[in-house]
């Protein structure tokens, strides 16, 4: 799929999460924010709303693959999880270090940003393309 097709199904994807929840965040972030991605590779959603359940991750899903996002992968987190979790989830650290930000009726990405940078600045982390690991520059003593 073309950057243009991709990037104009995820935008519409993140136009119906607004209309479908009021208020909400959506960032794609991986391989396709970084146009590293293949035709057949997918595309990692962090979707932040008020709740997380089964049913509604289940919704998002059905629709990001309505839009013709190709091969969605929907990671859900309600508010609370989003706060809870940005000190050590990879998901969340990857999302909010590497993602574009289509959507932030919350207000809360920069809040959850600084949160992240702080994690990682304190535990000596960097990003590299199998993961997070110790930096090997980070002080030992």
């Amino acid at each position: 799929m073309s950057g243009r097709r991709w990037r104009e199904a995820v935008e519409e994807f993140a136009g119906w999460v607004r209309e479908r929840y009021g208020e909400g965040v959506v960032v794609v972030f991986g391989s396709r924010a970084r146009d590293e991605s293949y035709a057949a590779g997918d595309t990692d959603l962090l979707v932040i709303l008020d709740r997380s359940d089964l049913d509604t991750l289940l919704e998002l899903f059905r629709k990001a693959h309505l839009v013709g996002v190709p091969n969605p992968e929907v990671h859900l987190f309600s508010v609370d999880e989003a706060f809870r979790e940005a000190r050590g989830n990879t998901v969340i650290m990857d999302a909010l270090l590497e993602g574009i930000t289509l959507l932030d009726t919350f207000g809360i990405v920069e809040e959850l940003r600084r949160i992240v940078l702080e994690f990682v600045r304190r535990r000596g982390l960097e990003r590299r393309k199998d993961g997070w690991w110790p930096s090997l520059s980070y002080p030992t003593t």
